[in-house]
């Protein structure tokens, strides 16, 4: 869907409630601010699609707003309003980056040509900012590998030991392929000694190739199961959508013990009437992996002494099952899930993080939301990972920051309601 959130930053309320009106009656959803500052601070707190601002404002000028707001990751697309029509003038601001600029008073078919193809251009900016990033995360992970690996091949022996261990244990549980496990062989030939017809070589060493042909042995029997799901589906067999409910409820008390590392709670949506007269096609014990590799995940990437929130709904005819958590700045980054990652986020090997945590016995090859993604599809759904905006705690506390969190939504039709 396309983002029609427009910001509107104009001192004059006159002027501002004249925009504001011409563009909702074009059905854009629009916020005001009336001096630059309390429009950095809504930029901050919202996702706006393009951004009209005034020049001469108090607080804060039209001129460090649009300063400020090109030094983000991802900048928005930049309408300026103004009476000021000398050459230098306009140049001087065009030259800053921003889109196109309309010239007070302004004319209503001029404002919407002009939002809407911001709004269009915006679009474009934003998919090939996330394609190019995209594109460098790929081209990292490969490297990565490349690079450690040259490193032993090469004949150097620095980091021997124990930090061999540490190193193939984070190298393959990054996702780096099973072109790793085949790699081995050369890591094998650069570091062992032949003895009296034996090869020495470090314990630990070697005990990262047993560990992680576990490892590998069991994302080849998850690369088998979601091979024979894209092969053959998956046999579906009639139910409620309360049944559903109850396999998140039942996930939930039987991973308890990995809930506890960290001292989280789940909070699942309590069951509505709608859900028992629901009927759907599903399988269980699938649904079943997808509601634990949800949850697993969730604890694994949330900070400790949170609530990981399952919402249960229905809409548009499908089911719907949202898992929300507040995630670790050390996991994901103070912004939750990035842009770039929610394309590629369900692609093998794709990780997150670089830290391996063993505790929660999870697929740390990067596949478990690629079989999670398989199964919903094989059920004619549909699932999506992203970040929302949390502002509940806003409101009346300036204090408060608004909560980033990260929200993973899986919805799977209905074929009956009564």
């Amino acid at each position: 869907m396309d983002n029609r959130d427009i910001l509107v930053v104009e001192d004059d309320k006159i002027m501002s409630k004249y925009i504001s009106d011409i563009l909702k009656d074009e059905n854009y959803n629009v916020s005001n601010a009336y001096d630059g500052l309390s429009a950095l601070e809504k930029y901050e707190s919202g996702n706006y699609s393009a951004i009209i601002t005034d020049l001469e404002m108090p607080q804060m000028d039209g001129i460090e707003l649009i300063q400020r707001l090109q030094a983000k990751e991802f900048p928005p697309v930049i309408i300026v309003s103004t009476v000021k029509n000398d050459p230098d003038t306009i140049i001087s601001i065009m030259k800053m980056g921003v889109y196109t600029y309309l010239l007070k008073p302004i004319n209503s078919a001029e404002l919407i040509f002009s939002v809407n193809k911001g709004c269009e251009y915006s679009k474009i900016l934003r998919a090939n900012m996330v394609y190019e990033k995209e594109k460098n995360i790929r081209l990292e992970n490969q490297l990565e590998w490349y690079r450690w690996r040259e490193r032993f091949v090469s004949g150097s022996r620095a980091g021997a030991g124990s930090s061999i261990f540490q190193g193939l244990l984070t190298s393959f549980n990054q996702g780096a392929g099973f072109g790793s496990m085949v790699s081995m062989i050369d890591l094998l030939a650069a570091n062992a000694k032949k003895e009296k017809g034996y090869y020495r070589i470090d314990s630990s060493f070697f005990d990262a190739i047993i560990d992680n042909n576990k490892i590998a042995s069991k994302a080849l029997d998850v690369l088998a199961f979601i091979r024979d799901i894209i092969d053959n589906g998956l046999v579906l067999k009639k139910g409620k959508a309360s049944d559903i409910h109850d396999i998140f409820i039942s996930s939930s008390n039987e991973l308890r013990k990995y809930s506890d590392i960290k001292n989280q709670h789940v909070i699942v949506s309590d069951i509505k009437p709608s859900f028992e007269e629901a009927e759907m096609l599903f399988n269980y014990e699938s649904v079943k992996k997808v509601a634990d590799e949800l949850l697993l995940n969730a604890f694994k990437y949330s900070e400790k002494d949170t609530d990981i929130i399952v919402l249960a709904d229905m809409e548009d005819g499908n089911f719907r099952i949202s898992v929300i958590s507040m995630p670790e700045k050390t996991a994901y980054s103070e912004k939750g899930i990035s842009i770039e990652y929610e394309n590629i986020i369900f692609e093998p090997f794709c990780r997150l993080t670089k830290t391996v945590q063993e505790s929660y016995h999870t697929l740390e090859f990067g596949l478990g939301l690629t079989m999670v993604e398989k199964i919903i599809n094989a059920h004619k759904g549909k699932i999506k990972l992203y970040n929302i905006k949390d502002h509940a705690f806003v409101n009346g506390d300036p204090s408060r920051a608004v909560e980033v969190k990260v929200c993973a939504v899986m919805s799977i039709p209905v074929i009956s309601e009564s």
